[in-house]
């Protein structure tokens, strides 16, 4: 079963009624669980794509490649047609 997500309003956050860090922590889950839900269904765009690879990228979480996975693939296809 996925997580239920809780909403926050900014208000929350201005008013002092959420801890702010907690409130970030509450915002990245909110972000990362639609992403998942958009990716997962397929009907992510492009943007969206490239909003799940930025968040990746921010937070220092990378892949290594290994022979015969998908994103060995994807490299493969990169440097043929980049």
């Amino acid at each position: 079963m996925k997580d239920e997500v809780e909403f926050l309003s900014p208000d929350d956050v201005l008013d002092h009624k959420v801890d702010p860090e907690e409130g970030l922590k509450k915002l990245q889950k909110t972000l990362i669980n639609q992403l998942l839900r958009r990716i997962d269904s397929g009907e992510a765009s492009a943007a969206e794509f490239d909003q799940a690879r930025k968040l990746l990228a921010d937070n220092r979480i990378t892949a290594i490649p290994a022979k015969k996975n998908n994103l060995h693939a994807l490299g493969d296809s990169m440097r043929h047609h980049g």
